[in-house]
């Protein structure tokens, strides 16, 4: 028997190949909701099961537990931070040396994936920013305890 192509099937793939973000199924209700607003939750986690199922899409688990959609197929590999979020692609990372020396010892690898988790710039620079912060302040709370008073 055949699927049958809903409209709330293409609205949430359309949703997802417009992404660059990663979306949750959450963020990808709210942009499907932009052109059918009754659309539930429940329905949008059945579609996006449904296109794992066809193919046309991965599903990541990165981080804090939910899991992140990704209509890009071709092979590559994500960053995820751990500060704010954000999941970034990544070309050319790690996987493929661990490929190319796999393939040569008769393995058949058929697809690999490196998730990277870090700080991205932006949080990276705030962490140094707010330690350096607490370390002068720790030094200047020293200094007034050792004051003679």
């Amino acid at each position: 028997m055949r699927e049958r192509t809903t409209q709330q099937l293409v609205a949430t793939y359309d949703a997802l190949i417009a992404a660059c973000d990663h979306p949750t199924a959450e963020q990808l209700l709210k942009r499907v909701r932009r052109q059918l607003p009754r659309v539930s939750l429940g329905t949008v986690y059945r579609n996006l099961e449904k296109l794992r199922a066809q193919g046309r899409l991965r599903v990541l688990h990165l981080g804090r537990g939910v899991a992140r959609y990704d209509a890009v197929l071709t092979n590559h590999d994500h960053f995820f931070c751990e500060g704010c979020g954000v999941v970034a692609d990544v070309e050319g990372a790690g996987a493929s040396g661990t490929f190319a020396r796999l393939s040569g010892e008769g393995y058949v690898v058929r697809t690999a994936r490196v998730s990277l988790l870090g700080l991205c710039p932006s949080c990276a620079r705030s962490t140094r920013t707010s330690s350096l912060s607490r370390r002068s302040n720790r030094r200047r709370i020293v200094r007034e305890r050792r004051r003679p008073g």
